[in-house]
């Protein structure tokens, strides 16, 4: 007989995303009632926009089964948090009619460039010894193909 577990994944919760996210919309804290319809609504677009590139490389906790909870973790690393919720909150701005600012707009995409060089992979291979400098080589000398002049 085999025991299977199934552990958390860890991160903050879904709802702390969703809380962030209304935020940027305008609609902090609990003075603006969101009902569970909106709140259920934002977390399915969340798990919409979790599925689609670069998202699906921060390793959500996609839900099982429906929508999920808002209690669950999420599973998104801490250096994502922001970014997730700024681009939740322009998922779910129409549906508020609040358009957000172009300064909000700026900073995801600052956010977002910082994300993604987080992620990126630097591949590391050993280029062969006749490789063209410039094309990723960094050996001098006579042998080469191409070989610098120092003339343009």
């Amino acid at each position: 007989m085999t025991i299977t577990l199934s552990l958390p994944r860890g991160g903050k919760l879904k709802s702390d995303i969703l809380d962030l996210a209304f935020d940027d919309c305008g609609a902090a804290g609990f003075a603006f009632d969101r009902t569970p319809e909106e709140q259920s609504a934002a977390l399915r677009k969340l798990n919409a926009l979790m599925f689609e590139q670069p998202w699906s490389l921060l390793g959500y906790a996609q839900p099982t089964y429906g929508a999920g909870l808002p209690e669950e973790q999420s599973g998104i690393p801490d250096f994502a948090l922001n970014t997730v919720a700024q681009y939740l909150a322009l998922r779910i701005a129409p549906g508020m009619a609040v358009t957000l600012s172009p300064e909000a707009t700026r900073a995801m995409g600052r956010s977002l460039l910082t994300m993604q060089s987080e992620l990126a992979t630097i591949p590391t291979t050993q280029l062969p010894g006749n490789t063209v400098r410039g094309s990723g080589s960094t050996r001098t000398g006579y042998y080469r193909r191409y070989p610098y002049t120092g003339r343009v």
